[in-house]
């Protein structure tokens, strides 16, 4: 695998630097653990990268300083700790929202799972659980695995879409009670044969699988500017990305907004950038390349579109 570091592009795509350092210490990132999110905390300026196995964040600064980051864990039934696969995530001001995979060997199980962390790796709560078993691929059950149907504020207020069909967020409190509902109607959109074919590539081969008929209705929560950006399963018009949702954080709707450009989201990854002018990143092939095998691979660019809002 190779090496992993993050570069730094300013605003008019002009490479300037390179940060983070192979290894395993201390702002250090490592190719055998899996590194496969790069978050940003506003309050401490720092970068965090997730990594996948073991469960690990390291952090560091945009100037190139190491920071102390920490391993996920969780408290197994006999009270000791055990580590945890870390998928994705996202930070708030002091916990972060984290997808993770616990592997129970003796029952043949891994549990998927969404909680709430602290930012030195302690399991705060679990808001849902989903046992698969080994021997199959069952889509529903490892959903947090593929789907990123939660998102946190800066008030430590996470938002989750547990809910496979229906349209339907629930916000948690820094206390993990359930605040909020955010309902709307939908109607899911059923997949045909070349959708389910598409989602088939992603299994093991000779792993028996169960697909769902419908996509998922909730494909992505975001908070983006202090409103909650929503991507529910719909066929785009042409020459549009994707449509959103933009919900006020009292969960109250202001509009719909349409991003116009050239992308598949099954394959490129839509990242929004903080702070004004409103700007996203389309990262094209990121997720073909991450999860296809290397004759299926196609070369990767990055384009940013500045969101105008109309």
């Amino acid at each position: 695998r190779q090496t992993p570091d993050i570069k730094v592009i300013n605003s008019k795509g002009k490479f300037i630097r390179t940060i983070s350092r192979p290894g395993e210490g201390p702002g250090e990132l490592s190719a055998l653990n899996y590194p496969n999110s790069i978050l940003y905390l506003p309050q401490q300026n720092l970068l965090g990268v997730i990594e996948m196995a073991p469960g690990r964040i390291a952090l560091i600064s945009p100037e190139n300083v190491p920071q102390r980051g920490a391993r996920f864990w969780t408290i197994k039934d006999n009270g000791q700790k055990d580590i945890v696969v870390a998928n994705n995530g996202e930070f708030g001001r002091q916990n972060l929202v984290l997808s993770t995979q616990k592997l129970l060997v003796l029952f043949k199980l891994t549990t998927f799972e969404v909680g709430r962390y602290s930012l030195n790796g302690e399991p705060l709560a679990i808001l849902d659980s989903n046992p698969s078993d080994h021997m199959f691929f069952e889509e529903r059950a490892q959903q947090y695995f593929f789907y990123k149907p939660f998102a946190i504020d800066q008030n430590d207020v996470i938002y989750l879409a547990k809910d496979w069909m229906n349209y339907r967020i629930e916000a948690y409190d820094t206390d993990n009670q359930l605040v909020r509902v955010i309902t709307r109607d939908f109607v899911p959109k059923k997949r045909t044969p070349a959708d389910k074919e598409w989602i088939q590539n992603f299994v093991i081969p000779e792993t028996k699988s169960f697909l769902e008929d419908y996509e998922r209705t909730v494909l992505e929560l975001t908070v983006y500017n202090s409103q909650l950006w929503v991507r529910p399963a719909q066929e785009p018009e042409k020459g549009v990305i994707t449509t959103f949702d933009v919900f006020g954080l009292d969960g109250r709707l202001i509009q719909q907004v349409s991003l116009h450009g050239e992308a598949d989201l099954k394959k490129d990854r839509l990242v929004f950038l903080p702070g004004n002018p409103e700007r996203a990143l389309v990262i094209r092939n990121l997720l073909i390349n991450t999860n296809m095998p290397t004759a299926a691979q196609e070369d990767q660019e990055i384009v940013c579109y500045h969101i105008v809002r109309q």
